[in-house]
C-alpha cells in the first residue's frame, strides 16, 4: 500500500497543436517522459485509427520532474501509460524502467507480463528503495478486441461512436492510497486483465489520476 503526495491544484493544459501523420513519416520514438520530454501533442494515423499522446510534468504539482511515461507502438497497435509513485523515492526512475521494459512487449497480454517481470528484476537491482514503483495500464488491439493489463490507478475509458461513455477500468485503491503497483517489494504481483470488444468509431482514453482527478469519464 502506498500513499501518494497530495494534489495542489488542477493542471492547466497548454494549447498544443497536434503534428504528424503516419508512424513512418514521423519516425516515432517509442518512449516519452523525463528522458524524452515532449513539447507538443503527437498524433499519427494507422490502419486501426487515429492516435494522439502527450505527457508533461504538469502545472501546480509539488514535483520538479515528470514522473510519468508513455510507450507507444502504433505499428502493433499497443501502448502503455505509466505513473511513477510520487510518494516514494525513485518514482521517475521506476517509471522509466517500466517503460523501457514494456517497449517491444506491447503485442499481447503474455508479452506485456514478460515486460513487467523484467521491470521488477531491474528495479530490484537498480533502485535504492524497495518501496519505489509505478502504476501502469497497457492496451493492445487484436482485430475487434482490446486487451488491457493494468496495476494501480492509471485508468482507461471507452466511448461509443456517438461519444457516450461505455466502460472504465476500476482503480486499485481510493484517493491517494494505491494498493497494487509494480514494485521491487512485490515481484509476484499480477495486474488485472480485461478484454473488451472494439469497433470503428470507438474512442479510447488512457490517462493517469492527475487527469481523472479533474475530469469525469463522462
Amino acid at each position: 500500500m502506498s500513499e501518494r503526495e497530495p494534489r495542489l491544484e488542477p493542471p492547466t493544459p497548454e494549447d498544443n497543436e497536434p503534428t504528424g501523420s503516419t508512424p513512418e513519416e514521423l519516425n516515432i520514438p517509442a518512449i516519452y517522459g523525463e528522458s524524452n520530454p515532449m513539447t507538443e501533442v503527437m498524433t499519427c494515423e494507422t490502419p486501426g485509427g487515429s492516435w494522439a499522446w502527450y505527457t508533461d510534468q504538469g502545472v501546480g504539482y509539488s514535483k520538479n520532474e515528470n514522473q510519468d511515461a508513455i510507450v507507444v507502438d502504433p505499428e502493433n497497435e499497443g501502448m502503455a501509460v505509466i505513473d511513477g509513485m510520487g510518494g516514494h523515492p525513485n518514482g521517475t526512475e521506476a517509471a522509466q524502467i517500466l517503460a523501457e521494459s514494456l517497449d517491444g512487449h506491447l503485442t499481447g497480454i503474455a508479452q506485456i507480463e514478460t515486460g513487467q517481470l523484467s521491470a521488477v528484476d531491474r528495479m530490484q537491482n537498480e533502485l535504492d528503495s524497495v518501496e519505489s514503483g509505478a502504476c501502469y495500464l497497457a492496451a493492445h488491439r487484436t482485430g475487434n478486441r482490446l486487451e488491457i493489463l493494468y496495476a494501480g490507478d492509471v485508468r482507461l475509458a471507452k466511448y461509443n461512436p456517438d461519444g457516450a461513455h461505455e466502460f472504465s477500468t476500476e482503480d486499485h485503491g481510493e484517493g491517494r492510497v494505491v494498493r497494487k503497483y509494480v514494485s521491487p517489494s512485490a515481484p509476484t504481483i499480477r495486474g488485472d486483465i480485461i478484454e473488451k470488444p472494439i469497433e470503428s468509431g470507438n474512442l479510447i482514453v488512457v490517462a493517469i489520476d492527475g487527469l481523472w482527478d479533474n475530469y469525469s469519464e463522462t
